[in-house]
């Protein structure tokens, strides 16, 4: 019954009015929604001039625009039950009896399994998709045969038009086949993991029909994206879906668009490497500068730099290069990664006769590198990674490179995620490392949680990452975990804990086993997933297709993460300015609650929601408080 009263709040906030406190109660929200001294808009309204009756009209009106809208289903589905019976299940919600097929909407967060039904959407629903301006933001559609298997799906999406006929301009919206990787069970996996088989991760962009086998499930992905001068408003329209054996069905989708826009640079830092050596190898003959441009604007676009921070031999990038990078929104570029001598925790580097040369060798080529970034005036950009993971056997040699490597390239900032979970300030490492890397479980423990913030609260920089370990209870990237960590991840655990940044090694690691060919066929694709340890996807995010890079589950959650940290810096960029304006400190409480991610969402590290419908209501909350407040 909870989850009924949250998709009756879901709608309160879609258009634009609060939910009444019994709602709110009943639907477990009333530590984020309920505020009875400072709330604004309709609710503050009614509470002022009406009280408590005004709540229920509220309330009433809300239920009946819901059930008008056909957004409350009378009832959910069990994830635990038989694909038959989930199935039967929906069709007594919807009341399609005679149905061999039907279509559901559910959020891009979750993952649904190809032979399971774990989804969160409701039957009976439409797809209902929100975002801002300069935002991307997708929603799914399962469809799911009733009475027979369907062949030669095919699918389409209609024009979306707003009631003041707006639209949306060509190529913003996108449908696409969800693809499937099939993980082997004959593995031991470096994490534990309770299935094998197949697991929804590709976004496949070039196929246009599918078949699905009656005891299965397919699923569509519709990616929106609102560009800076998109109207704001509702569009509606709708997801046709066509088999070949099988009347056509339609999904009613509504598309909201908020009154405001992301920044074009996102505002949280990434350190995560892409491998020109894999993409060079899995391409072989075809490999070729426009290719690499389609790799360099695909990560642009999903918040990274096209960069490496694990770079060392090779020559100096071109100046045109640098140059259209930059003005594509590129912000740092790794001009060397140096290893520690001899074997270390993650990395062998030149044994110790022969170190010495070894980093003449480093700084010739950094040089060379750092002189065609200031002949672009972006020496800013540049930054040295320096000893990978090392622990303390390392660290008197790893100040003795750093003060030699800062007096060659003054002002280019020092990397390292050496382990000293003191962050320096006994080791001496503070004084020669510009930023620490540090691990994510760091943040979660007591002991080095705190030793963390007290170096921030100095002036430290300390960004967190994540590898093959630590896995669950943490949130990480395997093809195994749950789409919502990514976007967790990104999004409200970086801003209760406040890191300077993310970084990880690798997203196109490709190669630790042989064989690894372009991603091919689908939606059940040849891709073989297993990746770096005996892990499902751990360095590997996107998939390499014969037309550029092909992304993923994973990747879209990765980038809506970042984009909901706008959401943040928005909403306290917009109290800064309305308290500038006079708004009193009252009225300026309900927003201001909206900045503490609430322990429902995330109570730390290893303890937060799945629930796509959750965070969704919360992300809500927060954009129609951006709104409000006029930014």
């Amino acid at each position: 019954m909870p989850r009924f009263f949250r998709q009756i709040h879901r709608y309160s906030l879609l258009i634009g009015t609060e939910i009444p406190p019994y709602i709110a109660k009943r639907a477990n929200l009333s530590r984020v929604t309920v505020n009875e001294k400072g709330s604004f808009g309709i609710r503050s309204l009614i509470e002022k001039r009406i009280g408590i009756t005004g709540f229920m009209v509220s309330g009433i009106m809300i239920l009946i625009m819901a059930f008008q809208n056909g957004l409350v289903a009378q009832d959910t589905i069990n994830p635990s039950l038989p694909i038959n019976q989930s199935k039967l299940r929906a069709v007594e919600i919807t009341g399609n009896k005679n149905a061999s097929y039907l279509l559901i909407p559910e959020f891009s967060t979750v993952k649904v399994m190809p032979e399971m039904y774990p989804f969160q959407g409701l039957p009976g629903e439409p797809l209902r998709i929100a975002l801002a301006r300069r935002e991307y933001e997708a929603g799914q559609v399962i469809v799911a045969p009733i009475s027979q298997s369907l062949q030669n799906v095919r699918f389409q999406a209609s024009e979306f038009t707003s009631p003041e006929g707006n639209t949306f301009p060509e190529g913003s919206i996108e449908l696409s086949v969800v693809g499937y990787v099939q993980t082997d069970s004959t593995k031991k996996m470096s994490y534990p993991v309770d299935r094998f088989g197949w697991f929804p991760d590709p976004i496949l962009p070039d196929l246009k029909e599918f078949d699905v086998p009656v005891n299965n499930v397919q699923t569509l992905w519709l990616e929106v994206h609102a560009q800076e001068n998109q109207p704001p408003g509702t569009y509606y329209g709708e997801i046709k879906v066509s088999p070949e054996n099988s009347p056509q069905r339609s999904l009613k989708t509504e598309i909201t668009v908020f009154d405001f826009a992301l920044p074009a640079i996102k505002s949280f830092p990434t350190i995560v490497g892409v491998f020109p050596e894999h993409l060079e190898k899995i391409y072989g003959k075809q490999w070729n500068e426009a290719l690499w441009w389609e790799y360099a604007e695909f990560m642009l676009r999903h918040g990274l730099d096209m960069d490496n921070p694990y770079r060392e031999e090779g020559s100096p990038p071109g100046l045109d290069r640098i140059n259209r990078l930059a003005a594509s929104g590129q912000r740092r570029w790794c001009l060397y990664y140096i290893r520690q001598p001899g074997r270390g925790w993650s990395s062998t580097g030149p044994d110790a006769s022969e170190y010495d040369d070894y980093i003449e060798r480093v700084i010739h080529q950094a040089r060379q590198r750092l002189e065609v970034l200031e002949k672009a005036g972006l020496r800013e950009m540049a930054y040295i990674y320096l000893f990978d993971e090392v622990r303390e056997q390392h660290w008197d040699k790893l100040k003795e490179v750093a003060r030699r490597i800062r007096s060659e390239f003054p002002g280019v900032p020092i990397i390292s995620s050496a382990f000293d979970p003191n962050l320096g300030k006994s080791s001496g490492l503070d004084a020669v490392i510009d930023e620490w890397v540090q691990i994510l479980a760091f943040f979660n423990r007591p002991e080095t949680r705190d030793k963390i913030n007290s170096a921030m609260d100095s002036g430290e920089t300390v960004h967190w990452y994540t590898t093959i370990w630590p896995p669950r209870p943490y949130p990480n990237f395997f093809i195994e975990y749950d789409a919502i960590e990514a976007r967790l991840l990104m999004g409200a655990m970086a801003q209760k804990y406040k890191p300077d940044g993310f970084g990880y090694w690798a997203i196109t690691f490709w190669f630790s086993t042989d064989g690894q060919k372009l991603l091919e066929g689908g939606p059940y694709t040849s891709w073989n997933p297993l990746t770096f340890g005996s892990s499902n996807g751990e360095g590997s995010w996107i998939y390499a297709g014969k037309n550029g890079p092909i992304t993923s589950l994973r990747f879209e959650n990765f980038r809506d993460g970042l984009e909901d940290y706008e959401y943040y810096e928005l909403l306290l960029t917009a109290i800064e300015s309305a308290s500038k304006r006079g708004i009193s400190d009252e009225r300026l409480e309900y927003p201001r609650s909206l900045l503490q991610v609430p322990t429902y969402i995330v109570r730390n590290l290893t303890d937060f929601t799945r629930e796509a419908d959750v965070l969704e209501h919360h992300r809500l909350q927060i954009a129609r408080a951006i709104e409000r407040l006029g930014f």
